[in-house]
């Protein structure tokens, strides 16, 4: 009888993990490339359109992944469900933009990012236990009944977005209605292809500092992201953990993004109010919001070598998971700060 060696076994593991693994590669995809198409959308058709009817279409992908029976299906719905998930993260800031002014619109970011990255934290620590205790599948339903309980709460919610709300008050009252930005028909369809590839692309080429800041903030969400692939891995077979609580080992980025979001409020509390004292009537710079980008970069890469370094046999598993909660503020404080500078900046122009 043929038996496998030890080095096929090996392969045959490191395959399947591998494997694995797609879903999930594509799903963060999917993130990046969604507020790319979610941006355009929201300035046509506003704000609201992507909170009622973008999300429960992102939620149906997901539901077909769970109802999935080949790797190609799974796959395939997981790349679409983060494209289409994406959206209200996307347009989330510009909500904020939308009814907050001033200093409240940097804190409202700030407490927006925060709770995103809360998110994929809390999720990864939901579904080790669920992983245990149910088949792959449930990671799914949990997901989908989560959203659709939220997306509930998105039905009473109103228009921000100027644009939409001038179209339709000038029709209810029978005045001349301001054209739509978009052109109807397939004019349309390749105005919002021009301005979803064109326009990002022309920012990366012409404008080096978005060009940075874009793969400096991409690499961070992809480390985040490798750390939910492999915290799961390291504490089960450096310390014998089950998956439910390899799965705790989150709570440390969970409560580091926490920490961070509080540091970011002290940060831009302290710039204001040292800026206002020496300039009264100037508005503040917007390189004030890359304060706390300056202080996340080395306790970055601080917790990376922590983590690298204590996480092995000899060495107790939580100083490893004190490193995770380093990261976790550490890539709050440089997230959040890339995009504000850029919020801030843009709206002066």
């Amino acid at each position: 009888m043929y038996s496998p060696s030890h080095e096929h076994v090996q392969k045959a593991f490191h395959t399947s993990t591998v494997l694995s693994l797609l879903p999930f590669t594509l799903y963060v995809y999917g993130l990046a490339f969604g507020p790319a198409i979610a941006a355009p959308v929201s300035e046509t058709f506003g704000r609201r359109f992507i909170y009622v009817f973008v999300t429960p279409a992102g939620l149906l992908f997901i539901m077909g992944a769970g109802f999935g029976q080949n790797l190609a299906t799974i796959a395939i719905c997981r790349l679409l469900a983060g494209v289409l998930v994406a959206a209200p993260l996307a347009v989330g800031a510009g909500t904020i933009m939308d009814i907050w002014s001033g200093v409240n619109t940097n804190r409202g970011v700030i407490l927006l990012m925060t709770t995103a990255f809360l998110g994929p934290a809390c999720g990864a620590l939901v579904g080790s236990w669920v992983a245990q205790f149910k088949e792959w599948r449930w990671s799914q339903w949990v997901t989908l009944f989560l959203g659709a309980g939220i997306w509930i709460f998105a039905l009473g919610s109103q228009e921000t977005y100027a644009g939409p709300i001038i179209r339709r008050r000038a029709k209810k009252l029978g005045l001349p209605v301001p054209p739509s930005p978009v052109p109807s028909g397939l004019a349309g369809l390749r105005f919002l292809a021009t301005v979803t590839l064109a326009r990002p692309l022309y920012m990366l080429i012409r404008e080096p500092i978005v060009l940075l800041c874009s793969l400096y903030s991409s690499l961070n969400f992809s480390i985040l992201f490798c750390f939910l692939a492999a915290i799961p891995l390291i504490f089960t077979t450096t310390y014998g953990f089950s998956t439910g609580e390899a799965g705790l080992v989150l709570i440390g980025i969970a409560v580091g993004c926490i920490i961070g979001g509080a540091a970011l409020m002290i940060i831009d509390s302290y710039t204001l109010k040292r800026y206002y004292a020496s300039h009264k009537d100037e508005t503040p710079p917007a390189e004030r919001m890359l304060w706390g980008a300056m202080i996340g970069g080395p306790l970055m890469a601080a917790s990376l070598f922590w983590f690298a370094w204590t996480a092995r046999p000899g060495i107790h598993w939580m100083s490893s998971i004190v490193a995770t909660g380093l990261f976790g503020c550490s890539n709050i404080l440089v997230f959040v700060s890339t995009p504000s500078y850029f919020i801030v900046s843009y709206a002066k122009r």
